[in-house]
Parts: C-alpha cells; structure tokens; sequence
C-alpha cells in the first residue's frame, strides 16, 4: 500500500511476516547503491536485535565505494562467497520490487517458494512478495528502515545510524534532488543524534574513487555527445573501456551525476556494455520530464526523474533505439501544448 508524505507506513504486516520466523535473508537490487546497502545493514542490526538469525545476500558484486560500510565483511555475494541452500524461513527484499532488478539470483528466488516481503519506495513493482510495505513519497527505502526501527521499539546504534543516513543521503543527491523534503533534515537530524557522522560518510563516498573510476569518468566524459539541440545529453562505455582502465563494472556507478550536471540538459542516458548482447541504461530528468517511462518499456523502472532498465540489445542498436524514445520525450516536454493537456 503507497503511503502520503510523511505518513509512516503500516508496519503490521511486516510484524505478522516475521512472527514464528528464525532465519530470514536480506537482498536488495543489482548494482546496490547506498540505499540498498544501507537499508540491508540496518535491517540486519534490527531483525538480529529481534532476535532473528539473519544473512544478506547481493544479487551482483557491490561498488568499491562501500567497503568501509562493511568491515566485519557481512554482505555476501550470489554466486560468490554466498551459500543461499539453507532452509529460510523468509525472505526480505529491500529497494526493489522487480525481477529484472534482482539479476540471476531472481531465478533462484523463483524455484524457492520462500515467503517474502517487499519494502520498497520504488513506483515500478512486479509484486514479488507478499506483504509489500511500499512508500512512493519516501525519498529513500532508508526511511521505511528507520521507520521499522521505531515500530519494534528499538534504537539504532550508531552504526545503523550512519547506514541509514547513507541510505537518505545518497538517495537524495546529498539533499540536493526534488526528492528532499523537509522530512528528510528533520530524518537526517536524527539519525546524526544517533550517532551518524555525515562528514566521514561524505569523505568515504565522494572523495575515495579509485584511479580506475576516475579513469573511467574521463573516457565517458571525453564521448559525451547531444541531440535535440543540446538538450539530450548522452555517452556510454563498452567492456573494453573497463579493461583499459582495469576497472569492475561497479566502478560506472554514479558516473551518469557527471552528465546530469550538463547546463543544457533536460535529459541525461548514460550507456553501459554488459556483454555482447545486454546493455545496462540510466537516465536522469533535470527539467521534470518523465524517464521512468522509457525504462519500463524495457522492463525496467525507478522514479520519475531517475530510472535505468536492462536492455537485450548489443550497446549500439541500443543506444539508437533509446536515443529515438528519448528525443521523443525531449520533443514533448519542449511543447506548451502536450505540457499543458
């Protein structure tokens, strides 16, 4: 059930979910970001204070940039050094509620059958477990952690503290994004009174990349490219980009925030070669046109202003085909007309 801005969501479910339950496993979306990562930790602190037994398992290899979230080495990976044959009894699903955002290890939940709850801030859903504890005016799956918090009765450390404030934080662009609300300072005034140490977290996300990323952001930044008079800004990199620059595929994470600081952009498609025959696209919306819309045609989604999608084509083929639906969406939101009806 969607919840209105600042409404806590109704937590019941999610209470009745756990009851009679031991071992419960976390996952969240390929490619995990802050929030996902964020929301898994301080989930895991809460569910193990309710005394449950509990593991996290990514669905893909998680960026370099969150290692120093992890230094008791919790967060395993699907088909790496993650054992998923133990007898579950539930499973919970944080930042996402697609299939396709799950990867392979998705297949695996499918042949399971384990009971599974969604938690989620995200519009797009495949409705992959029952309950759904869905908040679409969240700005982050951290508030609806935070929330879970105080629904048990328990109080973060500060450690979760600083897990959740990541979750909030790099979700709204650091407060930057349309997303932020007075909620979200008031939620991060807290969190810091917990413990969450923003500075540090700053400083640990933004100013550690690696000399491959920053690699990477030149090789992309050097192909950027336009159309519709500037207003669709793009680029993209191919696995052999990733070789030169002896990069993981983890390390294009958050790039796009470079071609979305482009004056002239309404919409920003960053391209990402996966193999031969998949490509990974991110878009962003600066001026409130709706990208969201492109990726689900691909089976994709996310928000209004910030979406991505899998797409099974070679890079090339789709970045034509994309670039056609985003022109399109440029062309629209460019007429007074269409905007006005």
């Amino acid at each position: 059930m969607s919840q209105s801005e600042n409404m806590p969501a109704n937590l019941k479910p999610l209470a009745d979910f756990l009851q009679g339950k031991t071992n419960i496993l976390l996952t969240t979306h390929a490619r995990a970001d802050g929030d996902a990562i964020g929301s898994c930790l301080a989930m895991l602190e809460l569910l193990e204070k309710l005394q449950k037994k509990v593991e996290i398992h990514l669905p893909t290899p998680f960026a370099q940039r969150y290692v120093f979230m992890d230094p008791g080495k919790i967060l395993r990976v699907y088909g790496q050094d993650a054992d998923p044959n133990k007898n579950w009894d539930g499973l919970i699903v944080l930042d996402t509620g697609t299939w396709s955002q799950l990867a392979e290890m998705g297949n695996w939940i499918k042949q399971q059958f384990i009971p599974t709850c969604v938690i989620d801030h995200h519009v797009t859903q495949d409705y992959i477990g029952n309950p759904l504890i869905l908040d679409i005016s969240a700005e982050a799956t951290g508030r609806l952690v935070y929330e879970c918090f105080n629904y048990f009765g328990v109080t973060p450390t500060a450690s979760a503290a600083n897990h959740m404030f990541i979750a909030i934080a790099t979700d709204t662009g650091w407060f930057r994004h349309a997303n932020t609300t007075a909620s979200s300072f008031s939620l991060a005034g807290d969190l810091i009174k917990l413990g969450a140490t923003p500075t540090m977290l700053y400083d640990a996300l933004f100013d550690s990349n690696s000399l491959a990323k920053q690699k990477l952001a030149g090789t992309m930044l050097s192909r950027c490219q336009t159309r519709q008079g500037g207003k669709l800004v793009y680029s993209w990199l191919t696995q052999t980009d990733f070789s030169n620059a002896n990069a993981r595929t983890s390390d294009a994470e958050d790039l796009i925030v470079y071609l979305r600081s482009t004056s002239c952009a309404d919409i920003v498609i960053f391209f990402l070669e996966i193999n031969e025959t998949t490509t990974r696209v991110n878009f962003r919306s600066r001026t409130g046109a709706d990208v969201c819309q492109i990726a689900q045609q691909f089976g994709g989604g996310g928000h209004k202003l910030a979406a991505g999608a899998t797409v099974l084509l070679p890079i090339n083929q789709a970045i034509e085909k994309i670039l056609v639906l985003g022109e399109g969406l440029v062309k629209t939101k460019s007429n007074p007309r269409e905007n006005q009806s």
